[in-house]
């Protein structure tokens, strides 16, 4: 069973997403783990886990997710990329997000989104990876990150896409109650260079784009979707 009544914000780390920004295999795992009790839910998820989150998205967002906080080196060539590049070397406040959502069994980078918003970026959309860091000068800054695995596409209608930077805007000005308040925020995006053409429509609503192509050179010990493809 859901965790929370309907009607509430789901922020936190609510055991569903919004279904219409899934692809039709996701949107069926959902649609299962919905009546799953919380304890599925872990930190350190399981092939399960991975299942009921969309098995091919968390393949890609789980490492990537995972490189931001245990790789200095990955974290600042990814900050390098975005207009917080003389930040780079900000500090990721994983540790405070996990505790701010007050949802222990959740995993501090995912399924945050908010229905108590009715704006263009916040209904019925959500964040793949949320990011909040803060620099040298305690300025909070989060990062929306999109996630597209390769088998995955945008509707042709672009509403998905064009929900990040809306929503990157709205949650500076009134951050849902469980994230983690912050001053600033940008768009990214994580994506096959063989989709380039494909997503182009859809890629200028995204700051910075970054591909799995270009993890694989770089930090080949971060593409662990290599070994699970």
């Amino acid at each position: 069973m859901l965790s929370e009544p309907i009607g509430q914000d789901y922020s936190s780390a609510s055991t569903e997403g919004p279904n219409e920004i899934r692809s039709d295999e996701e949107t069926s795992a959902l649609q299962l783990w919905r009546w799953s009790p919380p304890s599925h839910l872990t930190r350190r998820s399981s092939k399960a886990d991975e299942m009921k989150y969309g098995s091919v998205e968390y393949q890609y967002a789980a490492p990537i997710a995972r490189g931001l906080v245990e790789d200095a080196d990955f974290r600042r060539w990814v900050l390098s990329k975005f207009n917080f590049s003389s930040s780079s070397d900000a500090r990721i406040l994983h540790r405070e997000m996990q505790v701010h959502r007050r949802n222990p069994t959740a995993e501090w980078w995912r399924f945050y989104f908010t229905e108590a918003c009715r704006c263009l970026g916040c209904s019925g959309k959500e964040t793949d990876i949320l990011a909040i860091f803060e620099d040298e000068r305690s300025r909070r800054f989060a990062i929306h990150f999109e996630i597209k695995q390769p088998k995955d596409k945008f509707k042709a209608d672009g509403v998905q896409a064009r929900g990040y930077p809306l929503r990157a805007e709205c949650w500076v000005g009134k951050p849902p109650p469980r994230v983690l308040p912050h001053q600033e925020a940008s768009t990214g995006i994580f994506f096959s260079e063989a989709k380039r053409a494909e997503y182009e429509p859809h890629l200028d609503n995204f700051r910075t784009k970054i591909t799995f192509e270009e993890i694989e050179q770089e930090f080949p010990q971060l593409a662990a979707w290599r070994q699970q493809s």
